[in-house]
């Protein structure tokens, strides 16, 4: 009994954080199943996370004496930043790219979210299990909103990109797609290699990167749910897709509502 307990303590900070992400959408719903394969794709990329990231701390180990300030910096960026948000951005890129669900630059954040929030999930469920009620309160204010507020990260520039890349500006959703990995690698490893360091100082600014990355990925959120561009407009009339910009369907002519 204690162990389902624990269970659903790992998972209401995610089952949260999903109703806020998709509670901002101002556009249509998207479908439960791709949602859901997302979060489950999410869960499922734990697996092989952990495999590289065994592997990738048994090598460093051999070159690096733990608790150094060269050992937590690889860790940080190149094994668990790069690792964990790598798989994410697999299961996101698989599962939406070219998915006919992905009309809005704020779909990029409802999705990448979801695979973050998957993965998150399941690593909350094995840590609350082993550490108990004081880890999951921890975890919940920390560590799952944290996966969350890559995923926002991650979204938008992957929303933005897919925009870019239908508008036919290759250079310009290449850097962004770039970015959609890179900036949360960036904040991921940042986050992780402070609270490696341990001491006070390191301390104070992981304190300062939460409070600065949470304002700003509520400002984002906020922002891109208002304001983000349309990469789709569907035809009510045929059902084609056409591309944001045009008033009228390329395929049957009938006005767009725009």
């Amino acid at each position: 009994m204690r162990d389902i307990e624990l269970i659903i303590m790992a998972l209401v900070p995610a089952i949260v954080l999903i109703g806020y992400i998709k509670g901002k959408n101002r556009t249509e719903e998207k479908s439960t199943i791709l949602l859901a394969k997302l979060f489950v794709g999410g869960i499922i990329s734990t697996l092989p996370a952990i495999v590289f990231e065994y592997f990738g701390e048994m090598l460093l180990e051999r070159k690096y004496d733990q608790l150094t300030t060269a050992y937590n910096a690889i860790s940080a960026f190149l094994i668990v930043a790069l690792i964990e948000e790598l798989v994410k951005f697999v299961v996101l890129y698989i599962f939406t790219w070219s998915s006919m669900e992905f009309n809005y630059v704020y779909d990029g954040i409802i999705f990448a979210v979801l695979s973050s929030l998957g993965f998150a999930s399941f690593e909350n469920i094995m840590y609350v299990t082993m550490g108990g009620a004081g880890v999951a309160v921890t975890r919940a204010i920390l560590s799952v909103p944290g996966h969350a507020i890559f995923g926002v990260f991650m979204g938008v520039f992957y929303g933005k990109s897919r925009y870019l890349i239908v508008h036919d500006e290759k250079k310009k959703s290449h850097l962004k797609f770039v970015l959609a990995l890179l900036v949360p690698i960036l904040l991921h490893g940042t986050y992780d290699f402070l609270l490696f360091q341990g001491n006070a100082n390191s301390i104070l600014k992981f304190l300062l990167l939460v409070v600065v990355m949470d304002l700003v990925a509520v400002y984002v959120i906020n922002n891109t749910a208002r304001f983000g561009s349309t990469i789709y407009r569907y035809c009510g009339r045929c059902g084609y897709y056409n591309v944001s910009g045009f008033f009228n369907c390329k395929l049957c002519g009938s006005a767009i509502k725009h």
